[in-house]
């Protein structure tokens, strides 16, 4: 046997050699002089630093919102109906919502400044307008915004009125050939286990009260009240669209989710992230220009739109427009079939 002396090992010797690499700090890891060095004002008028700020803060929410609505797509895609599935897409959707809600809200530090102020640097910004924010483009063709239901300027596509070089038109259809939320949506429930006999029911009670029993109100009201508002005009149209959607699995998946939505709660909750974003969208949309206006009035935008006249335009967007339509047809399971008689 040798008489070598067996070394017992110590925490020294079993603790990792010390990293040689420099220590990451703060600073570096979030390039803060990078981010502090980005606003260059073109005028020396004071409220122009808080109007790029915020801008450029609203970018940054743009881009967090595309990352994480671009892994609810993946999630999409998968078809993947799991509980937990729909438990990491609501996640994801939650922040995005928080963010929008912030979003909504910072348009009030803008507000802060006077139209006069404003006046003092806005021709020099001719012809940058938010309307050539790619990333706010690109979230608005993930969800399902199309072409043909934009706003058109004197023929032109929005791309080409926006001046977009090819490389940014290549990732708006790039983001757009890879399948938008609402494109995704529908196939995407009818993953969802549903019964036949709870399927024919709320398509039954659909038809009866949303279709039917809603054109008996109709006759109840004065023709000239709804012809002002154009809503006799657009029933047919309407009815037309609503029978299409009505005979998507899909879409009876998501009549039955609003009807039980305990049954089927991560479904649900799933849908109300998605109607949630749309109504904080709308909200900005209208926020936006209602600040446009208080800055500037009628004035044509500088971008060559017309100013809060288009940005008026844009909040009658509507992309879900299948989840907005469930309300229409929705009926409460208590009701009885004589209690949808008018």
């Amino acid at each position: 046997m040798s008489d070598a002396k067996v070394k017992v090992p110590t925490p020294q010797d079993s603790a990792p050699a010390l990293s040689t690499a420099p220590r990451r700090n703060y600073w570096d890891y979030l390039a803060v002089p990078q981010l502090l060095g980005a606003q260059r004002p073109v005028t020396t008028h004071h409220d122009e630093m808080q109007f790029i700020i915020v801008h450029q803060v609203y970018e940054l929410w743009f881009k967090l919102t595309l990352h994480e609505m671009i892994h609810v797509q993946g999630l999409m895609k998968e078809r993947d109906v799991s509980e937990i599935a729909m438990i990491r897409a609501h996640h994801y959707m939650e922040r995005a919502n928080r963010v929008w809600s912030i979003m909504v809200q910072q348009i009030h530090v803008i507000e802060t400044m006077r139209p006069i102020d404003f006046l003092g640097f806005r021709n020099a910004l001719t012809p940058a307008s938010g309307f050539q924010s790619l990333q706010l483009r690109l979230i608005e063709t993930l969800c399902g915004l199309t072409n043909d239901k934009r706003i058109s300027y004197g023929g032109k596509d929005y791309r080409e009125f926006a001046g977009f070089p090819k490389e940014m038109i290549d990732q708006l259809d790039e983001i757009q050939k890879s399948g938008s939320l609402r494109e995704l949506l529908l196939p995407y429930l009818a993953e969802i286990p549903l019964r036949s006999a709870d399927r024919d029911w709320v398509v039954a009670r659909a038809l009866e009260h949303g279709m039917e029993r809603e054109k008996r109100l109709e006759k109840m009201f004065t023709g000239d009240e709804l012809e002002r508002d154009g809503y006799t005009r657009e029933r047919d149209t309407r009815e037309t669209t609503l029978k299409a959607q009505i005979g998507q699995h899909g879409f009876q998946v998501a009549l039955a989710v609003y009807t039980w939505p305990e049954k089927f709660a991560a479904a649900y909750q799933f849908c109300e992230d998605l109607i949630q974003f749309e109504e904080s969208f709308i909200l900005w949309r209208n926020h936006h220009a209602r600040t446009v206006e208080r800055f500037i009035g009628k004035k044509i935008g500088t971008g060559g739109s017309t100013g809060a006249a288009y940005l008026e335009n844009t909040a009658r967007y509507r992309v879900f427009e299948e989840l907005w339509a469930v309300r229409t047809l929705l009926v409460h399971p208590d009701e009885r079939p004589s209690d949808l008689a008018v």
